[in-house]
Formats: C-alpha cells, structure tokens, sequence
C-alpha cells in the first residue's frame, strides 16, 4: 500500500472486495493527488476513517458493506473536498448521517 500512496497522479482507487483493514490505510493518508478511493466490502471500520480523513484531496468515498459506523464519520470532518459517501450496507445510521451534516454540510450521503 505504501507504493500506491506514493504515486503522483493516482486519483482514483479501487481496493473493493480487498482484505483491507484499518491499519492498512494509514499508508494512504500521504496519498498527494487522490480524488476518490472504494471501499467497497473491505474489512474497514471507524478506526480507518481517522486515516482517511487526512487524504486532503479526496472527493468521493465508498464505504458501502463495511463497519464503517457514526463514530467513523467524525474522521471525515477536515474533508473540504469531499462531495459525496457512499454509505449502503455500513453501520452508519439516519442519526448519524443527521449529526455529520453539521460537519459535514457540502457533503452529499448517498445510499448505492
């Protein structure tokens, strides 16, 4: 994971389906160009969105069929950038999405 963080111009990333866990995506949170990273049906939860939550540029993020609950979503708060979550099958309830547009206003949370 740390090779891939370290190219310049990716922008996106598609790790779906991958034995992701939290602690992997540490390495990613130096990645210098990433717009929009899947998460699809990882092993990632609320710990990995502290990591997350330091990828400057990222503009779309999909956390469907993950652990990824309320709690993970305070990571994302820093996110100027991020547009859209992509959110279906995670842990992340109505309340949850409600208290994240506090934070989160310019962020739209999408169920697909």
């Amino acid at each position: 994971m740390a090779q891939v963080a370290k190219l310049p111009h990716l922008e996106v990333l598609i790790l779906a389906g991958a034995q992701l866990d939290d602690p992997q995506l540490a390495e990613l949170s130096n990645a210098p160009s990433l717009r929009e990273l899947d998460l699809f049906e990882t092993k990632v939860g609320d710990d990995g969105m502290a990591h997350v939550g330091r990828i400057a540029p990222l503009e779309q993020l999909r956390i469907a069929n993950t652990a990824v609950g309320d709690a993970g979503l305070k990571h994302l708060a820093a996110l100027q950038n991020l547009k859209k979550i992509r959110f279906k099958g995670s842990q992340i309830t109505f309340e949850g999405r409600y208290a994240a547009k506090q934070f989160l206003p310019h962020v739209e949370f999408a169920e697909y």
